[in-house]
């Protein structure tokens, strides 16, 4: 189980890259462990030992603790690590706003409490002209992200999805909820 989530608000953190994979997020050098605590604070350790530009986009965000990253289309491609949600999550992001996911983090993802939003292109164009300094509402009920300034957009997530994170459920989660119905199920079974 993790929190339950219908909003999530704050100063978006802006990383203007495509195809950010998940070896970027969390250098393989860092998985040595199957616990979640201290993946926060190598989160895109090479870019921020390396690329003033981002080091400064995640100084700022850690330091206001921005719930939201905005990312380019194809977020959490290569490899299948669930420590990148991992870390993500430790640094004090709850959701990343980006045009495409790869498959298998969008699934890390959901399973873990994190929410990946998927706009069109042309709305993500359009949030990165607005974003910068712009509190942002990601609102998971309605399917809306909004700006202070005014803009919306909406969005979708699975049925299954949304309901999990209405509830603080991963999937396993969810199948215990669903016991007595099983068992009902099984009772009448020949």
């Amino acid at each position: 189980m993790f929190e339950p989530i219908q909003r999530i608000t704050g100063v978006p953190c802006v990383l203007d890259h495509q195809d950010i994979d998940t070896d970027r997020i969390i250098p393989a050098r860092f998985l040595t462990t199957i616990e979640r605590d201290g993946l926060g604070e190598h989160l895109f350790r090479d870019w921020r030992d390396h690329e003033a530009r981002v080091a400064s986009a995640l100084a700022a965000a850690w330091g206001v603790a921005s719930p939201i990253l905005i990312a380019g289309a194809n977020f959490g491609c290569g490899s299948s690590r669930e420590h990148a949600v991992w870390a993500l999550m430790e640094f004090g992001f709850r959701c990343v706003i980006a045009p495409s996911f790869a498959d298998i983090f969008e699934k890390n993802a959901f399973g873990n409490g994190f929410v990946p939003v998927r706009i069109p292109a042309s709305v993500h164009a359009e949030l990165m002209g607005i974003a910068a300094g712009d509190s942002l509402e990601v609102d998971i009920d309605a399917g809306e992200v909004r700006s202070t300034s005014g803009w919306a957009a909406a969005f979708e997530l699975p049925a299954f999805e949304r309901r999990c994170l209405r509830k603080g459920w991963d999937a396993l989660d969810f199948l215990v909820d669903q016991g007595p119905a099983i068992e009902r199920f099984e009772s009448v079974r020949v």
